[in-house]
């Protein structure tokens, strides 16, 4: 009832500030926007070039500065709830950054989406988890503008633009100006507060002016974590940027732009919700857990271990993983459906045990400087862009993101269990050899707690030379790039028994599991044994390393066969060759063997550093046709082909890096769409439907470790598709109602995608497809929604004094979107509503607001994965969803001053 009753009284206030000021608002509105109030021109750079938004043959969704400071456009996150086109959301780690347009979903490999500064790629893919490292997260400061710009653009941006782009177009300072510049600070009711400000001033008059600008923010989350009553989801930013702009009269400019900036983040909140509980029945001697809110015991395809397939009602009566148990049943614990939406009490995470207090989190200390030239002769403009990026990241996070006690049948109670009891001479079976058991040794459940401590190293540099011009009807672009990053990461996760776990107990099982004949009488003493699972955290630090070399050359004609119809053939040629080096160390093996390394073809316990080099190239066209049919409408089509390299998956817990490798994704994209101005330029309405065919999408998949235990690595899938539309309608009725619509649909769909084709189908893999084959065709993308829509009605007025006010209602939805590959489980959809009001004039900008109004708490994001924290039997982590935490409801005000 509030939420309705919420939204109710925006509207209300806003309809109740336009009546009581109506008056005033007659005497001002033509001088506010005009007789004829038209929507405003918006000029973009998409194409490397300015031009009208409604005259590009791209689909773009422009951010103007007064956007930009109005809603407090300052992260990637931002930007994707202002476009529902783009999608942007975090992974395991906070690194593990996922923008996506259209519908292109990462989970695996590099990301989709080039970030770019200025033109220039600062994109990445990290190491050890997916996603795009910490360059997506940067603080942005001196801003004009924001460019979202859809569908394959590697002509346009280069290596990394496989579905779009989003590029960040810094403000310049000018020459041709005074000493000016603005201060603006803000604060929540949460504690959040943020100062930022900047000036700019010529050095130079009409020739060389410079920029600084500095931000630093300060705020300790929205939660705590129940265990330890630390803070989550704190931030702590400081930053600074400083520019020099020349541009002397004649033919020659230069940009320079320099920033700095340190980032702070506390741990994430993150709440689980696990397929199967280690909470059992009673009388369950086995110890073997219960069903998770929304699982079900679902029967394994295929069967398992020899353990034939049993029907849906045997699996309803049934313990899950009973095959683990010597039960003749192939059951596994899966969740369905909706996803139960968690809150602060359900998070679990626990303490570092070295400190007693919360993980550090996610420190980022990031320097990228920039310099463009460019000449304008008679006909031909040059430009060259060369660019340095150093980043340091370190992340320190409970990975399990659970703290919960193991169960326990009593001391003694192992000498019932036959694995153990074999060798105890004071078990039921003395006969055996004993291995040196404690007779007072409880059988308890399996479970392990495990961090991330992570360090990253990186550094870019890029090249690029751009040469355009036009002769006649033809217009030409000439471009040749060259890029280099070179990737260090240290993994020190580290795996150890929790704390309620009997490790005397399972060091027997752990070393029967590893060699079977010290089941066997009289073997002791051939015995692979172990000093046993660790009981404490234990640095097991893994270097891997991945250099990245990268150099193509680009071109692009556009014809002109009349003023209204135009061609453009462009293409990009590239090659790339990635070069990794890694120790072959385990953490699963050293965690629960007390192992670092071991290998069973050899028997050899020392690693040896592992190098690979792979190399790739492609071509990838684009042609595309346009039509300004009359003055207020505009027509194209596009066909286009994308190509991201593959790699090798570093993200299965170990250093090993002489397997694992995919292939690289290819990418067929059609297009046709319009933008027109109707109404007097009172409506605008721009559409676009697409076609993309996926050839081997990156995609995870459940791989079984030497230790027994499941984890996530990377293949292809052979085939797929998405198949969608977009639109956005702004309607300006008279000079002060405006009003927005923009929606997206994503059809998402694996055509060929079958585990089995390239490797074993693990537990979840057969569970998920519903086959014994892995075989996901047909099944819809994970993190996809299907239906994305934002629409906001706004207000603009102006005071006889000459103050301008606004109010706005801003509301966004979002349909459910999977969490697993077979699209079993999903978190619902979402509705999200905004409300903000201002005031400004020359010098000041004021503005207040209500984030998430109707303080829906459906999860932000969510991630399938395995989990940890209890194993039944030791062996198969089940299933689970980990929900990070919405920001709550959140009251706020925004002051600037200019000067």
């Amino acid at each position: 009832m509030f939420k309705k009753n919420a939204i109710a009284a925006a509207v209300a206030f806003s309809a109740a500030v336009a009546g009581d000021l109506a008056l005033a608002e007659d005497r001002q509105v033509h001088a506010l926007r005009g007789d004829d109030f038209v929507l405003d021109e918006v000029l973009v750079t998409a194409r490397k070039r300015v031009e009208n938004l409604q005259s590009v043959p791209i689909a773009v969704d422009a951010f103007t500065e007064q956007q930009l400071e109005e809603k407090a456009i300052t992260s990637l996150a931002d930007v994707a709830k202002y476009s529902p086109s783009l999608t942007f959301e975090q992974g395991v780690l906070p690194n593990d950054t996922r923008p996506t347009i259209r519908g292109m979903n990462i989970s695996r490999g590099r990301p989709n989406v080039a970030i770019l500064v200025d033109g220039i790629d600062v994109s990445s893919e990290t190491l050890t988890v997916a996603g795009g490292g910490a360059f997506v997260n940067m603080g942005l400061m001196d801003l004009e503008r924001i460019e979202v710009i859809k569908g394959p653009q590697s002509v346009t941006y280069g290596r990394s633009a496989f579905a779009g782009a989003v590029n960040y177009i810094t403000k310049r300072p000018d020459a041709s100006e005074g000493f000016n510049g603005y201060i603006e600070a803000e604060v929540n009711d949460y504690g959040y507060l943020k100062g930022q400000g900047g000036a700019s001033f010529a050095i130079v008059p009409d020739v060389l002016a410079a920029g600084l600008t500095f931000t630093t923010s300060d705020f300790d989350g929205y939660y705590e974590n129940p265990n330890t009553g630390g803070d989550l989801g704190g931030v702590e930013q400081d930053g600074v940027a400083f520019s020099l702009n020349f541009t002397p009269e004649g033919m020659f400019s230069a940009y320079f732009r320099a920033e700095y900036s340190e980032d702070s983040y506390t741990p994430r909140a993150i709440a689980v919700s696990p397929s199967l509980s280690n909470a059992s029945a009673p009388g369950d001697f086995f110890l073997s857990g219960s069903l998770g809110k929304g699982a079900v015991n679902t029967p394994i395809p295929g069967g398992i271990r020899g353990v034939p397939e049993p029907t849906a009602e045997q699996c309803a009566g049934s313990m899950s993983f009973a095959y683990l148990f010597g039960q003749p049943i192939a059951c596994a614990s899966m969740l369905m459906g909706e996803v139960d939406t968690l809150g602060e009490s359900d998070i679990d995470q626990s303490p570092n045990p070295l400190t007693g207090k919360d993980f550090d989190g996610t420190s980022i200390e990031n320097l990228r400087t920039s310099l463009e030239l460019a000449w304008s002769l008679d006909s031909i403009d040059i430009v060259s862009l060369t660019a340095y990026s150093d980043n340091e990241t370190s992340v320190s996070e409970d990975f399990d993101l659970t703290n919960f006690d193991l169960e326990s049948l009593g001391p003694g109670s192992a000498n019932f269990d036959p694995q153990y009891a074999f060798a105890n001479p004071f078990g039921p079976f003395p006969d055996f050899t004993p291995l040196g058991n404690d007779p007072t040794a409880a059988m308890t459940q399996f479970g392990v707690n495990t961090n991330s401590d992570t360090s990253f190293e990186y550094q870019q540099f890029s090249q690029e030379i751009r040469i355009s011009g036009d002769v006649g009807n033809l217009e030409w672009m000439l471009d040749g790039l060259y890029w280099e990053e070179e990737m260090d990461a240290v993994m020190n996760q580290m795996w150890w028994a929790r704390e309620s776990m009997d490790a005397t107990y399972w060091d027997s099982i752990l070393s029967r599991f590893a060699d079977p004949t010290c089941a066997v009488p009289g073997k002791v003493d051939t015995c692979m044994l172990f000093s046993g699972i660790q009981t404490e955290m234990t640095p097991l630090p893994i270097p891997m390393s991945r250099d990245t070399d990268h150099w193509s050359i680009a071109a692009s004609f556009t014809y002109n066969f009349t003023d209204a119809l135009r061609m453009t053939v462009e293409g990009r040629y590239l090659e790339e060759t990635l070069e990794y080096e890694s120790l072959p160390l385990d953490t699963f093996i050293n965690g629960f063997l007390n192992m670092p390394y071991f290998d069973p073809v050899t028997f050899s316990f020392v690693p040896e550093v592992q190098k690979r080099s792979l190399d790739y190239d492609a071509f990838v066209p684009r042609v595309s046709v346009d039509w300004q049919a009359n003055d207020d409408v505009f027509l194209y089509a596009s066909v286009g082909e994308g190509f991201k390299p593959g790699g090798i998956a570093t993200t299965d817990g170990n250093g090993d890096i002489s397997t694992g490798e995919y292939e690289p994704e290819e990418l067929l994209a059609y297009e046709i769409g319009f933008k027109t101005d109707l109404l007097e330029n009172r409506l605008r309405l721009n559409a676009a439907a697409f076609y993309n065919d996926y050839t081997d999408q990156q995609v995870p998949f459940f791989v079984t470790s030497m230790a027994g235990v499941s984890n996530v690595s990377v293949t292809n899938a052979g085939k797929s598709e998405v198949i969608g539309a977009e639109m956005e309608a702004i309607y300006r009725p008279s000079a002060n109602w405006t009003f927005r619509l923009a929606y997206t649909h994503n059809e998402t769909e694996y055509k060929e995608f079958s585990i089995s084709d390239v490797g074993v189908p693990g537990t979840y893999d057969k569970v998920q497809s519903g086959n014994p084959e892995g075989d996901f065709a047909g099944k819809a993308f994970t993190n996809t929604p299907e239906d994305l829509m934002i629409l906001s009605i706004r207000y603009d007025g102006q005071f006889n004094n000459g103050w301008h006010y606004f109010t706005e209602l801003f509301g966004s939805y979002e349909s459910k979107e999977y969490m697993d590959a077979g699209n079993l489980s999903y978190l619902p959809e979402v509705w999200l509503a905004d409300f903000s009001a201002g005031l400004s004039s020359d010098k000041w900008q004021v503005t207040a607001y209500v984030n998430n109004l109707t303080d829906e708490d459906r999860a932000q994001s969510g991630l399938g994965n395995v989990s940890y924290g209890f194993m039944p039997a030791g062996q198969v982590p089940p299933f689970s969803v980990s929900q990070i935490l919405r920001d709550p409801r959140t009251f706020g005000i925004r002051a600037r001053f200019r000067f």
